[in-house]
């Protein structure tokens, strides 16, 4: 997931269920951000510019049916006709140029709000494995599903992917977080860091 501020960017990474989607949703409601993807992002890799996402927010039906979102909020969700999501259409901003410069792990949970800082390796690690995952993702219904890693990822195209991303981190200065805790904690940390 993206959202970006004055140029400023930030990457929200997790597994499923980890809160991506509520997230993106509760900071580009309650504040003026930028709002650029919950799924999938694209990013140039030289410039670290964020280029754009999907227009909608899918949030599971439990999660737009509670408190976090009003009467009102919740009457411009559309429920999808193929799945048992809604969807949220942001009224944000624009999304105008923005530069990767906040990369975090979330975790939303009940346990006692914490944050560690990640090093330039971790930053890097965690860019280029969810990169990588993206596209074995993207090729995996197009390939012969009885290999057991279906992907045309190759040595050539990860070595080129992972130089990228090295010098992208290296030059831009970018600062990586893995943040665990309630909504609330999360959102308010964030909002310092890119507000």
């Amino acid at each position: 997931a993206a959202v970006s501020n004055s140029g400023k960017g930030l990457i929200l990474l997790g597994g499923q269920r980890s809160g991506k989607s509520t997230l993106t949703s509760v900071l580009t409601k309650d504040n003026n951000l930028s709002y650029f993807s919950d799924e999938r992002l694209l990013l140039n890799l030289e410039s670290g510019i964020f280029l754009g996402g999907n227009r909608a927010i899918s949030l599971r039906k439990n999660i737009a049916e509670s408190e976090i979102f009003s009467d009102s909020e919740r009457g411009k969700f559309v429920l999808s006709s193929s799945t048992n999501k809604l969807y949220y259409f942001p009224k944000t901003r624009k999304p105008k140029k923005a530069k990767l410069k906040y990369l975090c792990l979330i975790q939303l949970n009940d346990i006692p709000f914490y944050t560690v800082k990640l090093n330039n390796f971790d930053i890097k690690l965690q860019l280029y494995n969810n990169i990588t995952q993206t596209i074995r993702s993207c090729l995996n219904p197009i390939i012969n599903l009885e290999f057991a890693t279906p992907s045309f990822d190759n040595k050539d195209l990860s070595k080129k992917r992972l130089t990228g991303i090295t010098q992208l981190i290296d030059m831009q200065n970018v600062e990586g977080y893995e943040l665990n805790g309630s909504i609330e904690e999360i959102k308010k940390w964030i909002e310092k860091k890119i507000i």
